[in-house]
C-alpha cells in the first residue's frame, strides 16, 4: 500500500469516528431530557392516583357518617317506645357523593374526575387502572346503598318486627363494601409504592425518608386498631413514638422545602394528639357516650385518631401533602387511612344478622385465601331456601381461639371469639353459582387446631352439626348448595 492510500484511509477513519462521536453526543443530549420528562410523568401519574384514593377515602367517610346516623336512628326506634323514626333523607346530599355534583366536598377534583383522568391516561399502567376501576365500583355501591335504605324505609313499616332484619341486612352489606374497599386500598398502596421505588433519578431528600418511615408505622398502628389487635397496637404505637422523636429532631434541624411543618398547627400537635388517642385505647379509657354502643376500638379508629391523620380533621398526613404540593417537591405524596363500618344492634331485640354476598356469581371454590391453602370439607350443606340460617359456635374447650369467617369472598366475622357466645347468621345465598363458608384461624389457642361447629336444619327438618377445623397453614371450607 503506497503512502497516499494509507494517508487517505487514516483520514476516512478519523472522519467516521468524528461523525459517530458527534451522533452519540447528540443522541445523549436528546435522550436526557426525554428520560427526565418520562420520570416526571411517572411521578405525576403516581400522585394523580394518590389524590384519587385520598379523595375517595374522604367520600366514603361522608357515607360512613350517614350510615351511622341511620343505624342509631333505627335502634332508638326499636328501643324507645316514644321515639319517632326521623327517616333517612338524601335531599341534603348530592345525587352522587363521588362525581362533579359533589365538588364542594373535595379540594380540587371529585373522585370521578380523578378516575376519568386515570382511565384516559396513556402512561398509567393497565394494572393500576384495573385497581382504580374496582375501587370506583365499590364507591358506587356504597353510594347506592343510601338510596336502597331510603327505599326500604319508605316501603316497610319498621313497627312490624319482621321488617327489621331487612334494614340491618342492608347495613351489614355496607360493612362488606367497606372491608372490600380497604382490601383494594392496601393492594393499590403496595402497587404505587412499588411504582415509586422503581423510579430513577429521584432527588435526595433525607427528611422525606424519615417522614415516610413514620407514616408507615402510623398505617400499621391504624390497621391494628381497626382489628383490635391489642398486642400489636402497643408495639406499633411504641414504634410511632420512637419515629416521632427521630422525625422531630431531624425536622427541627432541616431548612429544606418541608421546614414550614415545624410551625404548622396541623403537624406536631396532631401527631401528639394521635399518639394520645391511641394510648387511651391501650390504657382502657372509657369510650365517649355517643359511641358507647360501638366500643372504644371503633371510636378510636373512626373518630378520634383518624381525624388527626386525614383531610377531614386537617390531620398531619394531609398537612404533609399540602406542603409537598405548595413547594412542588418531586416525591410521592402520602396516603390517608380509610374508615371502616360497623353495625350496632338494638338492646331490646336480638336481630339475627342477614348477610348477602357482594359477589353475585361465584364459579368455583377458592383454593387459597390470604396466602393460606383452603381444604374442602367432605360434607355439603343443602338448602331449599334462599335465606339459610346457621349458628356458629366453638366446638372444643375454651383456650383462646380467634377466628375469621368468609362467606362467598366476604369476611363476615374477623378476629372473633365464639367461646362465650354462639353467633347466629342468616345467609342470603346466591341463586346461581357457588356458595361457601371458610373458617380461617387467626390464633389457635393452647390446643390447635381452631374448631368451629356449624349448626343448621337439614332438608328433613333435623338439626345437624358440621365441624370445621383450621390452623395457621390450612383453612377449611364447607359448600352450601341452594337446591330450588
Amino acid at each position: 500500500m503506497d503512502l497516499s492510500t494509507r494517508f487517505k484511509r487514516i483520514v476516512d477513519m478519523r472522519i467516521s469516528l468524528f461523525v459517530l462521536t458527534t451522533f452519540q453526543c447528540l443522541f445523549c443530549i436528546w435522550l436526557q431530557p426525554q428520560s427526565a420528562h418520562g420520570q416526571g410523568q411517572k411521578l405525576d401519574d403516581i400522585n394523580l392516583q394518590v389524590d384519587f384514593i385520598n379523595e375517595s377515602i374522604h367520600g366514603i367517610m361522608v357515607a360512613n357518617k350517614l350510615f351511622e346516623f341511620f343505624n342509631q336512628d333505627v335502634n332508638r326506634f326499636v328501643d324507645l317506645e316514644s321515639y319517632e323514626l326521623q327517616g333517612f333523607n338524601n335531599k341534603d346530599l348530592p345525587k352522587n357523593l363521588f362525581d362533579s355534583s359533589s365538588q364542594d366536598y373535595y379540594e380540587e377534583k371529585s373522585p370521578k374526575a380523578y378516575f376519568n383522568l386515570i382511565s384516559g391516561s396513556k402512561t398509567i399502567p393497565e394494572k393500576n387502572k384495573i385497581l382504580a376501576v374496582q375501587l370506583y365500583a365499590i364507591m358506587s355501591d356504597i353510594d347506592k346503598k343510601r338510596f336502597d335504605i331510603e327505599k326500604y324505609l319508605d316501603l316497610n313499616d319498621l313497627s312490624n318486627r319482621e321488617n327489621l332484619p331487612g334494614i340491618y341486612a342492608l347495613l351489614e352489606n355496607c360493612v362488606a363494601h367497606y372491608k372490600n374497599f380497604y382490601g383494594l386500598y392496601q393492594d393499590y398502596s403496595a402497587l404505587l409504592n412499588q411504582n415509586y421505588s422503581t423510579m430513577s433519578g429521584k432527588a435526595p431528600l433525607p427528611i422525606y425518608g424519615t417522614i415516610t418511615s413514620f407514616h408507615s408505622n402510623v398505617i400499621k398502628t391504624m390497621d391494628a386498631v381497626r382489628y383490635n389487635r391489642s398486642a400489636d397496637i402497643k408495639t406499633d404505637l411504641r414504634s410511632v413514638g420512637l419515629m416521632y422523636v427521630r422525625l422531630k429532631k431531624e425536622l427541627n434541624g432541616d431548612n429544606g422545602p418541608l421546614k414550614s411543618l415545624k410551625s404548622s398547627p396541623n403537624f406536631y400537635p396532631k401527631i401528639e394528639a394521635f399518639i394520645g388517642n391511641v394510648r387511651d385505647l391501650t390504657e382502657g379509657v372509657p369510650v365517649k357516650e355517643s359511641y358507647q354502643d360501638y366500643g372504644m376500638p371503633y371510636y378510636t379508629h373512626n373518630k378520634s385518631s383518624i381525624a388527626k391523620v386525614n383531610k377531614y380533621g386537617n390531620g398531619f398526613v394531609h398537612e404533609v401533602n399540602q406542603t409537598l404540593k405548595a413547594n412542588t417537591v418531586p416525591v410521592m405524596h402520602l396516603l390517608q387511612v380509610p374508615h371502616y363500618y360497623k353495625v350496632v344492634y338494638p338492646k331490646k331485640l336480638e336481630i339475627v344478622q342477614q348477610i348477602s354476598s357482594t359477589q353475585k356469581l361465584i364459579g368455583s371454590m377458592p383454593d387459597e385465601i390470604l396466602n393460606r391453602a383452603v381444604k374442602k370439607e367432605p360434607s355439603v350443606i343443602r338448602s331449599k331456601t334462599k335465606i339459610f340460617e346457621v349458628e356458629l359456635f366453638d366446638h372444643m374447650v375454651q383456650d383462646g381461639d380467634l377466628l375469621s369467617v368468609n362467606f362467598n369472598g366476604d369476611w363476615i366475622l374477623e378476629n372473633y371469639s365464639l367461646e362465650t357466645k354462639s353467633k347466629k347468621l342468616r345467609l342470603d345465598l346466591n341463586p346461581n353459582g357457588k356458595n361457601y363458608l371458610v373458617l380461617y384461624a387467626v390464633s389457635v389457642g393452647q390446643r390447635p387446631p381452631n374448631t368451629m361447629a356449624v349448626k343448621y336444619t337439614n332438608l328433613s327438618g333435623e338439626d345437624v352439626q358440621i365441624i370445621l377445623k383450621s390452623d395457621l397453614k390450612v383453612s377449611e371450607l364447607i359448600e352450601i348448595r341452594y337446591e330450588r
